[in-house]
């Protein structure tokens, strides 16, 4: 049975309560990476979704998206080194970790 999504993370013997449910995440070099749930999002533009924090729970940065499409959001984490995403228009996307700016894309359909 799949069980609900939690809004929080459990890090460094803590929980941060981010207050919106959370797809996947990941720790890369002492930033916390959250895709937040999609569906959290106004439907009628893009969301916005991947955001990095700082230990302190400062936010650093939210990622670009690789089009200006409403339906362009993150979905989930490739692989941590490098930093990759793949998101709903079918693209690949590899992530700069300090900057959340994008190194490369691939469309994967």
């Amino acid at each position: 049975m799949k069980l609900p999504i939690q809004h929080r993370l459990f890090v460094n013997s803590e929980y941060w309560d981010l207050g919106r449910h959370i797809l996947d995440a990941c720790l890369v070099d002492g930033i916390v990476i959250v895709i937040f749930d999609y569906m959290s999002y106004p439907r009628e533009k893009q969301a916005r979704n991947m955001v990095a924090y700082d230990l302190q729970k400062r936010k650093l940065w939210t990622a670009e998206h690789p089009t200006n499409e409403a339906a362009d959001t993150y979905v989930n984490f490739l692989s941590y080194a490098p930093l990759r995403a793949c998101n709903f228009r079918s693209f690949d996307c590899t992530i700069n970790p300090q900057t959340g700016g994008i190194i490369e894309t691939n469309f994967t359909k």
